[in-house]
């Protein structure tokens, strides 16, 4: 019975066509400047990461054995809502995601899309930035607190798993962990560090001057009004690590935070949620 844990990291929204149940349906990858939608899977004989580009205008699902690919909406657990950012949190009050990414059409705001399928777990988070996070809406309010960096579900079938979408299918027949970013490029890879600390992380404060200056500004592509936050992340004030990457998947966490500098080290390339 294989187990595939499927991680997501960067500007990606979990998108629920009900807006009033707390549940994702797909996750939408947003397009934005200078990021590129990726899939990564650990690669056993160079002992690494391999990073493949995901083309714009894919939508990629999941199918179990020879059965058509399924779609349903999962739900979210408690660190899902407690920690990932909520769209309605960065944007006015009377503003919410456009139909059109509900729907899976808009393929001009949105890079790619990954649906959910039938056999998929609750959405969880697997990792937290290490300080806490402050998005000062200019309209007043907002949020702060901690911040997913890591989002995942797990998919548990009795037959292998096969992503479909892509110019070259990705089938799964035992246990394994892949992981979607939509984060900025990089022209090489170092090696895996062994240790998990993130020197990064000891810098100092950082404050956006205006919604623009985050990249939590692109979400607004895919909102019927534009992200009026500025974010902030307060280094001074760490943030309890209360979940974790599971251990068979270990060179995600260690992937992240070595790999994705700006996704890994600052809040404005989080995840988010709708509703």
């Amino acid at each position: 019975m294989p187990v595939l844990k499927v991680f997501f990291m960067g500007l990606i929204c979990h998108v629920g066509k009900d807006d009033t149940k707390e549940r994702a349906d797909h996750a939408a990858f947003i397009d934005a400047d200078g990021h590129t939608p990726q899939y990564v899977l650990f690669d056993s004989v160079q002992n690494k990461p391999v990073e493949i580009e995901i083309p714009k205008g894919t939508t990629m699902q999941f199918k179990v054995g020879a059965a058509p690919p399924t779609a349903q909406a999962v739900p979210f657990d408690k660190t899902f809502r407690d920690n990932v950012l909520k769209l309605s949190e960065i944007i006015p009050a009377d503003g919410k995601v456009k139909t059109d990414v509900q729907d899976r059409s808009n393929k001009t705001d949105v890079a790619a899309y990954v649906v959910y399928p039938a056999d998929a777990s609750t959405l969880m988070v697997a990792d937290l930035y290490n300080h806490i996070g402050r998005h000062h809406k200019a309209t007043g309010g907002g949020r702060e607190g901690c911040v997913a960096r890591i989002t995942m579900m797990e998919i548990t079938t009795t037959d292998r798993i096969t992503i479909v979408g892509l110019a070259q299918e990705v089938t799964f027949t035992q246990d394994a962990c892949i992981l979607f970013t939509n984060g900025e490029a990089r022209d090489s890879l170092p090696q895996l560090r062994d240790s998990e600390d993130d020197e990064r992380e000891q810098g100092p404060s950082r404050r956006a001057g205006n919604p623009s200056d985050c990249h939590t500004f692109f979400y607004g592509k895919i909102a019927t009004k534009p992200v009026d936050v500025v974010c902030e992340d307060v280094k001074t004030q760490k943030c309890p690590q209360t979940v974790s990457v599971p251990r068979d998947c270990d060179w995600v966490a260690r992937y992240v935070r070595d790999y994705r500098a700006k996704a890994s080290e600052f809040i404005e390339c989080a995840n988010t949620q709708w509703p």
